[in-house]
């Protein structure tokens, strides 16, 4: 499921200067393998689980294909929310033609996965294993206990472009962008940071004993960033040049850079400000 939402306000302050002012949300709620009833009475029949409470596992073993487990089986979800905003300005004075604005995004993804909670018993390559009941393993989680994650982010950017009119038939496109994003935290303090492989305990987003207390004994070193930001030195510059005659000649020099987001595969953002230029060259008739 899936829900947009903009707003734009366009306002002239005068016949040289315009600003537009747009408010954006985005949310995608995507919900995996979430039963709502069992077909078979024996899928919710607690006598075959190998948890108190719990159905039937998932089965493994050799001879016939994998029984799968009891209602309700494992679920996941994901939802992404991303509140946006932004603001251009376009001002002209003389010979310069001044684009500037700047962009906040804030990002939201909190997953949640609820994987076998009714357990997994493998019983290897042998068909014998299973009809004298001896597993070869078994695998589990306390489901009661499990809890997603709420992960945040913010991206802030700016960028200025002047389109000068050097010359009657010379252009300059003289520009500056600067866009970071703060590092990836948990709302809860639920993530961890091992920063060196010999280190007994990791770093955390917390050092509350109740979330990160292991048999009692604390299980962080203490508190510190995910990871170290990469982006805060994220300038990107853009200097093409235009030139009219029989001839037109566009180079272009830019800078551009990545970020690190919560998910590198999620949605496409919209790009905005300065746009990827590349030198090509034509013949005007």
């Amino acid at each position: 499921m899936r829900h947009i939402g903009a707003l734009e306000w366009n306002h002239v302050f005068s016949p040289v200067l315009v600003n537009s002012a747009r408010l954006g949300f985005n949310r995608a709620d995507v919900q995996n393998s979430n039963a709502t009833a069992a077909i078979n009475p024996a899928a919710q029949d607690p006598s075959l689980g190998m948890y108190p409470g719990r159905n039937s596992p998932a089965i493994f073993s050799a001879g016939f294909s994998q029984l799968q487990a009891g209602f309700p089986g494992g679920i996941t979800r994901h939802v992404w929310n991303s509140f946006q905003f932004y603001d251009d300005a376009f001002l002209t004075r003389g010979t310069h033609s001044l684009k500037f604005g700047f962009a906040i995004e804030r990002m939201q993804y909190n997953p949640f996965n609820f994987y076998q909670p009714n357990g997994i018993v493998r019983f290897g390559g042998k068909l014998q294993r299973f009809l004298t009941n001896l597993p070869s393993s078994i695998e589990g989680s306390l489901p009661d206990h499990l809890t997603g994650r709420s992960y945040r982010q913010t991206l802030y950017g700016g960028y200025i472009q002047d389109d000068w009119h050097w010359r009657r038939n010379l252009t300059l496109n003289l520009g500056l962008r600067y866009e970071m994003a703060t590092v990836l935290n948990e709302a809860s303090g639920k993530i961890t940071n091992l920063r060196n492989i010999s280190d007994p305990v990791p770093y955390c987003g917390t050092t509350d004993l109740a979330l990160t207390g292991v048999l009692g004994n604390p299980g962080c070193k203490g508190v510190a960033p995910y990871y170290s930001n990469p982006t805060t030195k994220n300038f990107a510059s853009l200097i093409p040049i235009s030139s009219k005659g029989r001839l037109a000649f566009r180079p272009a020099v830019q800078t551009v850079h990545s970020r690190t987001s919560p998910n590198q595969t999620r949605y496409a953002r919209r790009r905005w400000g300065l746009v990827r230029s590349a030198a090509r060259m034509s013949t005007l008739t």
